[in-house]
Formats: structure tokens, C-alpha cells, sequence
């Protein structure tokens, strides 16, 4: 019941925050999962959390063409 009320409410949204673990995603799966984000017309915006954990350059370099990244620590 959860999920689908989720799915609904993005079906609605203009803007979609799309917050993941940069040390687990994988760049062809997150590329995957924004164009089917796209397909409802909001404004996808990838936020890539945990840079403090891994290498922030490194992180920047695996998701730096994923367009209108944002990469965060929520630590920092």
C-alpha cells in the first residue's frame, strides 16, 4: 500500500529529490532508474549522499555526467 501511494504522489510532484548512497549505486542502474523518473515530466534531481565515506573526487568522476547531480554528507 505504501509504494503505490508513493509512486502516486511522484506522478503528481514537479520537482523529485532522488536521494542514494553514492558508495552503493551503481552509475548504469541510476541512469536507468532517472530516465524512468523522467517519464512522468517532474524535474529529477539525483542527490548522491555519503560522499564522506568514499572518495569525493572519485564519487564526482563515477556520477559526473549524470546530469543536475548534487553530491552531500549529511555529516558535513
Amino acid at each position: 500500500m505504501g509504494i503505490s501511494r508513493t509512486y502516486e504522489k511522484m506522478s503528481q510532484a514537479q520537482v523529485i529529490l532522488y536521494l542514494f548512497d553514492g558508495n552503493e549505486a551503481d552509475p548504469k542502474t541510476l541512469a536507468s532508474s532517472l530516465e524512468a523518473l523522467n517519464q512522468n515530466g517532474a524535474q529529477v534531481i539525483p542527490v548522491i549522499n555519503k560522499i564522506d565515506l568514499g572518495q569525493e573526487q572519485t564519487l564526482k568522476e563515477k556520477f559526473g555526467a549524470i546530469e543536475n547531480a548534487t553530491f552531500i554528507s549529511a555529516k558535513e
